[in-house]
């Protein structure tokens, strides 16, 4: 499901739905929005008393659709992908009329405890990056493995890019490891 046909919470209602279909030792994962509803869905499964991922891999995730880090407009001009003015667009889009602090729109919002382990990527020219700053320390304060690899001046979702970044070559191999089986 796509906004803004389908606004929240269609797309979380479809993770969920596959993710009761999962047994075993599986991942969530996810890049950009994606990787904001996979801890979206975390929260609910986690709420929920149903079985959690083994582990969680984010990419530049978008955690914070009201965009309100005080460090994000001031430092918008950084991001040479991403821009304000279209982020708000997509997340009206997609809230649909929805509360934006809703934790299962905006994961900021959400508590970090008793999620699975994740490994959370960042560029340092992108403008999630405050907001994924805060994300780890908030998960390390509840007790929440958050292992975060920062790369500087690389753009948003650039571990994504393996045939175009060194940097996502590098990185890589890090989060394969870290989903792989134990």
């Amino acid at each position: 499901a796509r906004a803004p046909e389908h606004p929240y919470p269609a797309a979380l209602e479809q993770v969920l739905a596959a993710a009761t279909l999962m047994d075993g030792g599986w991942v969530l994962a996810g890049d950009s929005a994606g990787a904001g509803l996979a801890l979206a869905a975390a929260f609910r499964l986690r709420d929920a008393g149903q079985p959690l991922p083994r582990a969680m891999v984010l990419s530049s995730p978008w955690l914070d659709l009201t965009m309100s880090h005080p460090e994000l407009m001031p430092n918008r001009h950084i991001d040479v992908m991403l821009g304000t003015d279209r982020l708000a667009d997509y997340a009206a889009d997609y809230a649909g009329g929805a509360d934006l602090r809703d934790p299962g729109i905006s994961p900021a919002f959400g508590d970090p405890s008793g999620l699975p382990p994740m490994i959370v990527t960042l560029g340092g020219a992108e403008l999630m990056q405050w907001e994924i700053r805060d994300w780890a320390v908030r998960c390390h304060e509840a007790g929440t493995t958050c292992e975060l690899i920062e790369v500087p001046g690389a753009i948003h979702d650039f571990a994504m890019a393996r045939p175009l970044f060194p940097e996502a070559r590098e990185v890589f191999p890090r989060l394969a490891a870290f989903a792989a089986p134990q």
